[in-house]
Order: C-alpha cells, then structure tokens, then sequence
C-alpha cells in the first residue's frame, strides 16, 4: 500500500528526531508494518466485495437460476456473466490468500478457521475449484435451457486436462451420481445458490479475521508505545519524528488504529448480516450437497 508521505526538512526539528536502538528498531518496524498490511487485506476484502456487487449490478438473479441482464456495456450474457465471475474468483483467491499469510504467528488459527470453513462448505470448494479451472481455460459457468449454473460432468470432464484437484474430483463424481440416483438429472449446480454461499464464506474469514488479529495488535501497539513514552518529551500532537532505515518518519503514536480496527469489525458485521438478510428468501428452500 502506497502510504508514504514526503516532508519539507525545514519543517523537521534535529532535537525532536527519535534514534531508536537495533532492537526497538525492529519493534517499530514490525509494528508499521502490520499498519501497511492491514489496510492491504481490508482494501482486498472491499475490492472482492465490489466484485460481488458487479455481479448483481449487472444480473437479477432468481432462484430458478435464470439470470436477467439489468445494467451494463452491450455484450453477450453469457460472455458478461463469464467475465464478471473469473473476476470475482481471483480477487476471492486474492483476499483469502493475503488473510491466510498475514502474520505467521498467527496463522495456525487462521489457518484452522479456514480449513474448517472449507471442509463444511461444497460451495467453498467448488469455486475454489472454478477458479483453477478458469485458470486453465476454461469458462466457469455452464449455460442450458436459459439457466445459468456449474456443471460438474463438463468440469470433470475439461479437469482431465490439468491437475483436478483429487480431493475435489472424488466429491464431484459423488454427487454426480447422487443427482443422477435421486433426480434422475445431470449435475447442474445452482449459480446464485453457489455464489451467495460463497461470498458468506468470505465474509465470515473477513469478520473472523478481527476477532484473531485485533488482541494480537493491541499488544505490538503497547510495545510501540513504551518505546515513544520512553522519549516522551520528544513527541508532540500525537506525532513523533523516528530515524529508521536510513531516513526520517512522522509517525502517528495515538492508539487510533485500535479505533480503525474496531471500526472495520463491526463493518464486517454488518455487512455479513445485510448479505444474510438481503439473501434468505432465494435461499431459504436450497438443500447443499452433501
């Protein structure tokens, strides 16, 4: 994340400019660098979750599967719908790898929420999957009998190409055959069933997110304070002027990314409940795959 600003030297007083030791040094940058990076994974999350949106803005989605083009450039539906999907699964992938490598002290516990989520979720591993597919070129969404959904004969078939997941595959074959038992059909996975699943699942990791990193935070903030407080008479207005790395910083020593971080959580909140509210009637009668 560009957050760099440039300061006139005139401005800077020589007698106020902190020179921190090796290792407060290290304590300081550690502690910025967590800033850097969680505004990164929030501004990730935002940007998948217009991705979301784009989708909606553009397609009225039924529970039927029928998509209705509402909004956007003349183009071909199928083409559009396509389009607007592969553009969702990589910033999905995006987000959720960035949440995942965002503090190796705390990926255990990230790593656990979201191995969980994934295990319980057929919809979470099937657009995994659509997203390594459409890597491989391959367009995700399947169109029948004006019905827009994820066909799992075409992916199994097409995955002969590439490394299918093998996981993956052998949950695909089964529910193939189920469909075909039970329903005497193919498997034609609802579209807007998959993706408003998903997208929960995304919103989830992102509200979870805080609940793990958030009393991890607070305590490198508390480690960057002792270190101002120790050159206490050397900071002014909330602000501080540190020599790191070569080069002078104007550092911000209130505690108001505590604020920010509290903020961004009950946003995440928020947003999972209006996704939720907005969703439950289309979804209310779906029976997910086993």
């Amino acid at each position: 994340m560009n957050n760099k600003s440039i300061i006139p030297y005139s401005r800077i007083d020589e007698e106020k400019v902190i020179f921190p030791s090796n290792e407060e040094s290290a304590i300081i940058e550690n502690y910025l660098g967590q800033i850097d990076k969680f505004h990164t994974l929030v501004r990730s999350f935002h940007i998948n979750n217009f991705n979301f949106h784009q989708i909606l803005y553009h397609f009225t989605m039924h529970a039927d599967d029928t998509l209705i083009r509402t909004n956007g450039l003349p183009s071909d539906d199928f083409i559009v719908i396509n389009t607007l999907l592969i553009n969702y699964l990589s910033t999905s992938k995006m987000f959720v790898d960035i949440v995942e490598n965002f503090d190796k002290s705390l990926y255990d516990d990230i790593h656990s929420f979201i191995s969980d989520k994934y295990d319980s979720s057929f919809y979470y591993q099937l657009m995994t999957e659509l997203r390594n597919f459409s890597l491989h070129g391959h367009l995700p969404v399947y169109y029948n009998d004006g019905r827009y959904s994820f066909n799992l004969h075409y992916i199994l078939e097409e995955g002969k190409k590439y490394n299918l997941n093998k996981a993956r595959k052998k949950k695909f074959k089964e529910i193939s055959q189920q469909i075909r038992e039970n329903h005497n059909d193919i498997a034609n996975i609802s579209f807007s069933i998959t993706l408003i699943e998903y997208h929960k699942v995304i919103i989830e990791v992102f509200e979870h997110f805080f609940v793990i990193y958030t009393p991890d935070f607070s305590k490198k903030y508390c480690n960057f304070r002792k270190i101002i407080d120790k050159y206490n008479e050397n900071e002014k207005d909330n602000s501080a002027c540190v020599y790191l790395d070569d080069s002078l910083h104007i550092l911000n020593t209130s505690n108001s990314m505590i604020e920010t971080l509290n903020k961004e959580h009950s946003n995440a909140i928020e947003i999972l409940n209006v996704h939720i509210k907005n969703f439950k009637e289309l979804i209310k009668n779906n029976v997910c795959p086993q």
